[in-house]
């Protein structure tokens, strides 16, 4: 899943959290939603638009981890609260191939990236580089 840089924050000044996972495989680069018992989970709702805040997750390099590694039950999640004009990598659905200038958009169902072919109001983050579809996830930079 590596991309060009091994952080998911590449230019980025807003704030970060640390909260605890659920029992979901929550991995660098993903949507997040806080639940009200203080986790975060992969963000499962429906589309975001600007009124929404969106947390994405963030590698922990001070324990060793890289943008490869799932975070476990219960492990401390770190987050960011991303603000315009951030540059982050996100992580990216399988069967998606991003180019230059692609928008894309949080996917409902599993906390991942698509490509937005609608055009709709969704948080939408443009793509900074190429990133082609494969057999796994993968990371894409944008801009926010």
């Amino acid at each position: 899943m590596s991309g060009s840089a091994n952080t998911i924050r590449l230019r980025a000044d807003g704030p970060h959290f640390e909260f605890p996972a659920t029992d979901a495989a929550i991995q660098p680069g993903m949507a997040l939603t806080l639940l009200s018992t203080g986790k975060v989970d992969a963000y499962t709702g429906a589309a975001l638009d600007e009124t929404h805040l969106v947390m994405i997750a963030l590698e922990d390099a001070l324990q060793g981890r890289n943008i490869d590694q799932t975070y476990a039950t219960d492990d401390p999640v770190m987050c960011i609260i991303p603000r315009p004009g951030d540059q982050l990598q996100i992580l990216v659905d399988t069967a998606e191939t991003v180019v230059i200038g692609s928008r894309l958009q949080m996917e409902a169902a599993t906390g991942m990236f698509v490509v937005n072919a609608t055009g709709a109001d969704e948080v939408q983050f443009v793509a900074l580089e190429a990133s082609a579809s494969g057999s796994d996830r993968h990371v894409a930079a944008v801009r926010i």
